[in-house]
């Protein structure tokens, strides 16, 4: 794979490749890309006044310390140097250095008056380290693709195989990425609910074992004809902004109530009315965040049984699920079971 060098504040080049460089008629040739000082950032905002001269801008890593910070402009309060060129320094457009305001009233008026970094050019060199693996990597795109195809040929045919054996699958459109798990549960309760008069459903990952017997004693002497569902939920969950899980789409600082991702429980009813509004609602996040929104959103008044057995964690001997198995794991675990029984 290519590797590409690209600014940073700090840490040693690559062998071949040249580090890049800030370029202007103020830029300190020292001064590490991605990094500039306040003052040097305010510099266009608050010239000095004609005939003074601006001292030289040292690198971060070159300041000893009992060094005075740079600083120019108009002095502040008691004569002594001002730290902050926002405090007490006449703007651009003000003749005579007069100021409309007390000291620090500058901020008020900066944004509108002031203009922005008129005088600092950068420009930023990247260069590609490893030229020969970037060129060898792009030659066998055309292999790669072929390989890959190769491979959902494969899978496709193993699928075909199981459903014309088992008929037990259904297809849904889509491309089947992480991304997409919210359209792929659409299509999932689209079909449950049109294909069959269901009562409860359960959503589960293939790699999860579901104890049945357990389910069975959930949902006893409970009426099947409402607004219901049967997981472990996350409340007041924060609204991720990096990472695997990011949503950068929902409007809120934290999520409704939603179930676990492994599996959940719910009736008829309830699948029937998040089917009905599926052309009207937005995924956000995962599948799992996406239904406890869409729940919220068009059955407000849906129960939650929150089960505390219901993924395995300390004090349960038993779960209704067991998720993130191998295929010899889940068959182990099916042996046990019976046995139990």
């Amino acid at each position: 794979m290519a590797k590409i060098f690209l600014p940073s504040t700090g840490g040693t080049t690559p062998r071949g490749c040249t580090a890049p460089r800030l370029v202007g008629a103020d830029a300190a040739p020292d001064l590490p890309l991605g990094w500039r000082s306040p003052a040097l950032r305010k510099r266009s905002r608050h010239p000095s006044p004609p005939g003074e001269r601006r001292p030289p801008v040292p690198a971060r890593g070159d300041r000893s310390p009992g060094a005075p910070r740079p600083t120019w402009g108009p002095s502040g309060r008691g004569g002594h140097s001002n730290p902050n060129p926002l405090r007490g320094a006449p703007p651009l457009g003000l003749p005579g250095g007069q100021s409309p305001g007390p000291p620090g009233g500058a901020a008020l008026y900066d944004r509108f008056q002031v203009p922005v970094l008129q005088d600092l050019v950068i420009q930023t060199i990247f260069q590609f380290c490893y030229k020969d693996s970037f060129i060898n990597h792009m030659n066998e795109e055309h292999h790669r693709n072929q390989e890959w195809k190769l491979q959902l040929d494969t899978v496709e045919r193993k699928i075909q195989g199981e459903q014309d054996k088992f008929s037990d699958i259904v297809k849904v459109p889509g491309i089947d990425v992480y991304t997409n798990l919210p359209h792929k549960v659409v299509g999932f309760l689209k079909w449950v609910t049109t294909a069959r008069n269901a009562s409860l459903i359960l959503k589960a990952d293939d790699d999860t074992f579901v104890n049945i017997e357990l389910l069975k004693n959930l949902t006893h002497g409970y009426k099947h004809d409402g607004l219901a569902w049967w997981s472990v939920f996350h409340h007041h969950h924060t609204v991720p902004l990096y990472g695997k899980w990011s949503d950068a789409d929902y409007p809120a600082l934290a999520y409704p109530a939603f179930p676990a991702g492994a599996g959940y429980l719910m009736t008829g009813v309830l699948a029937q009315r998040v089917n009905a509004a599926a052309g009207f609602v937005q995924a956000y996040g995962g599948e799992d965040v996406s239904l406890g929104i869409w729940v919220a959103a068009v059955a407000g008044s849906t129960k939650l049984f929150s089960v505390p057995c219901w993924i395995p964690h300390t004090g349960c001997s038993q779960t209704v699920l067991i998720p993130q198995l191998t295929v010899t794991q889940i068959k182990e675990v099916w042996r046990k079971h019976n046995r139990i029984l």
